[in-house]
């Protein structure tokens, strides 16, 4: 049975002694990982909702670090696995990630005052499918076996129509 994953990353932003931003530090469920390379996986079958806090321990009366109002950007793709993304100019952010497809998703967390950086989604894929709303088929699969009945249905439709035309 499927579940919802809750993996965090904890970002830590370092300044320099004129509390300029320096570099970040990066800890998950898995433990500390430089940023570029940190990875959350989410499990067969399941989906996840994934949790990023920053911390700026020398920020006091620097400009605050805080997600921007775009802070997710995910690569585009004909089923978004990215969804819910809620925190936008916060220290705080969570998003959701379906998991429909396994493989890697290299998304890129924005911020206000500091460079972005590209953490890792590991997707094992399966993930809970999302009810669909319609009749259309939701797969290319799904598609194609459809059409493939359609087309056969309309010929047995041609060739009844042509006997009986015959007559």
């Amino acid at each position: 049975m499927s579940q919802t994953q809750t993996p965090t990353i904890q970002l830590t932003a370092h300044r320099t002694g004129n509390g300029q931003f320096q570099n970040w530090t990066a800890v998950t469920d898995t433990g500390a990982c430089s940023p570029p390379d940190c990875a959350v996986t989410v499990l067969q079958g399941n989906n996840a909702t994934i949790g990023v806090t920053i911390s700026d321990p020398q920020g006091s009366g620097q400009p605050p670090i805080t997600f921007s109002n775009n802070p997710v950007v995910a690569p585009a793709g004909p089923k978004p696995e990215i969804h819910d993304i809620r925190g936008q100019g916060t220290a705080t952010l969570s998003f959701k990630d379906h998991n429909w497809d396994a493989g890697t998703i290299k998304y890129t967390l924005n911020f206000n005052n500091a460079p972005p950086i590209d953490p890792i989604i590991q997707n094992d894929g399966g993930g809970p499918p999302t009810p669909q709303v319609g009749f259309l088929p939701t797969t290319t699969t799904a598609f194609a076996v459809e059409l493939a009945i359609a087309v056969l249905f309309g010929a047995v439709l041609a060739l009844l129509f042509r006997r009986l035309s015959a007559r």
